[in-house]
């Protein structure tokens, strides 16, 4: 396999003039008119392919489902954990059972509820930068607030 320069200019090196070829097509394509007409088609096609429109005035982007639904996640998780542990001395929560009950309250809201994200929802909110921490209290992962 070798590169060839559709136009057979060496010194033009633009992505829509480049293709992969046999070493043999390659030496045909210079004396072939079929070849030739090919190569020209294929350039055209190139930049076709590879040309981009652009807006004067493009459509801001919103966020999708999926991002609202996290941001939510992430709201309720923090208000759950803030509401149980931030001004109540005591017990923690139950890793489990605290992730498990942020997924039922967002299925509640949303009809979309995983306690698997909530749990990486924990699991930020208990960061070492955060005012909550996981300790291990025989066998059993719990969420305390950070002293």
């Amino acid at each position: 396999m070798t590169c060839d320069h559709l136009d057979d200019n060496a010194f033009h090196n633009e992505k829509e003039n480049l293709v992969l070829c046999h070493w043999k097509c390659n030496q045909l394509k210079k004396e072939s008119p079929e070849y030739q007409l090919i190569a020209q088609g294929k350039i055209k096609e190139n930049v076709d392919s590879m040309s981009v429109s652009v807006q004067s005035n493009p459509e801001p982007k919103t966020a999708s489902k999926e991002i609202d639904l996290n941001v939510m996640m992430g709201k309720l998780t923090r208000e759950f954990l803030d509401e149980r542990l931030l001004n109540k001395p005591g017990k923690g929560l139950d890793f489990n059972d605290t992730a498990n009950a942020i997924a039922y309250l967002m299925y509640k809201d949303t009809n979309h509820g995983s306690p698997e994200t909530a749990k990486r929802h924990i699991k930020m909110f208990c960061s070492s930068v955060s005012p909550y921490k996981l300790i291990e209290e025989g066998g059993t992962w719990v969420i305390v607030k950070r002293t």
